[in-house]
């Protein structure tokens, strides 16, 4: 069965999105994480068919960021180390960043960048998402 994982600390975003998938999907098929610690340890023991992927965020208790790049955002960083666990999952930045910089990043680790402050965001994520969930 298809499953999403949702990384996001704003809990009223994620009970919109858990919203919207009930309604779309006809059922519950999501986990969620506030933090990317969490995100990576539920990545590490289930299967999911897609991620959605806040950028500011908090780490978490067991990851920190490199040395050489004490000023890299956060949401970079967890999608590297989900890029480690699986490379080709999808997954979708759902953010405010909208910073050309962090777009290339997201582009590089193959993912896709949807704005959430975009007119159509919710509708873009879903029509994603409906792509990927069967």
């Amino acid at each position: 069965m298809d499953k999403i994982l949702i990384v996001d600390e704003e809990k009223w975003y994620m009970e919109a999105i858990f919203d919207r998938i009930n309604a779309d999907f006809g059922r519950n098929l999501y986990d969620y994480s506030f933090n990317g610690s969490d995100a990576i340890e539920l990545l590490n023991k289930n299967k999911y068919s897609v991620i959605i992927l806040d950028l500011m965020l908090p780490l978490g208790d067991n990851l920190s960021l490199p040395d050489n790049e004490p000023d890299l955002m956060y949401g970079i960083l967890i999608l590297r180390k989900i890029r480690e666990i699986n490379k080709v999952i999808p997954v979708i930045c759902f953010t405010v960043l909208n910073d050309s910089n962090i777009k290339e990043e997201i582009k590089k680790l193959n993912a896709l960048h949807i704005g959430k402050l975009d007119e159509d965001s919710y509708d873009r994520l879903f029509r994603e998402l409906k792509k990927l969930i069967k």
